[in-house]
């Protein structure tokens, strides 16, 4: 992207495929899985909402927390990273690309923007969630997978009563909690993993006097 094309993105303002941050701060994951699950977009980091430039950190540190941020999106959303100085101060341009495995999500919940139904109900959405699985939607798109909001209103969805529903959420709500809790384990675990062996395999870490249980099968 060339100054001029910057300059253009700015001055078009925020819309569906732009989005400004002051800062990376909290909700960059949420920006990212709605482009994603959407057509795409771009994220201006160092620019306030009403288009002033601020300016922010561009350094291999930022660029890196960017990056980790989107490989923790399930699936890994896809992002070029791209640094410019615009108006004496250097700003950040996130290009999201659109999921080709949508819906996308991140650890604090699912965010499309036009291209999924939202679900707003009164009852249960854990129970919510494992009716619409049985539910035998039509893929209305030949490429990607698309929904018709006509055929879907068409569907019957039994309602049980209320106690029933009550206990059901109660039962499953902890795994759910669980499963999220997991995640977040499995990531540290990731990023643990990464920073660790290239350090083993270039020797830098020396794990010979270390007393590692192999279970008998390693010599």
């Amino acid at each position: 992207m060339k100054k001029k094309e910057l300059k253009e993105l700015i001055e078009q303002g925020e819309g569906y495929f732009v989005e400004f941050k002051e800062q990376i701060g909290v909700g960059l994951d949420k920006e990212m899985v709605a482009f994603a699950n959407a057509s795409g977009g771009k994220i201006v980091i160092g620019v306030a909402d009403n288009g002033k430039i601020i300016g922010c950190t561009a350094d291999n540190t930022v660029r890196s927390k960017i990056q980790d941020i989107a490989n923790n999106c399930d699936p890994r959303i896809l992002i070029h990273i791209k640094t410019l100085r615009y108006e004496g101060v250097k700003l950040l341009v996130v290009s999201v690309d659109e999921s080709l495995d949508k819906p996308v999500r991140c650890s604090k919940g699912f965010f499309p923007i036009d291209t999924v139904f939202y679900v707003k109900s009164r009852l249960s959405l854990y129970y919510v969630f494992y009716n619409l699985q049985t539910q035998n939607f039509i893929n209305t798109d030949a490429a990607v997978p698309g929904l018709s909001r006509n055929q879907a209103c068409l569907l019957a969805f039994i309602v049980l009563p209320y106690s029933i529903l009550k206990q059901f959420e109660e039962m499953i709500k902890p795994f759910f909690a669980l499963v999220m809790k997991m995640k977040d384990k499995i990531e540290v675990l990731k990023h643990t993993r990464d920073f660790l062996l290239p350090k083993l395999i270039s020797g830098e870490l020396d794990v010979s006097d270390l007393d590692i249980k192999t279970g008998g099968h390693m010599q």
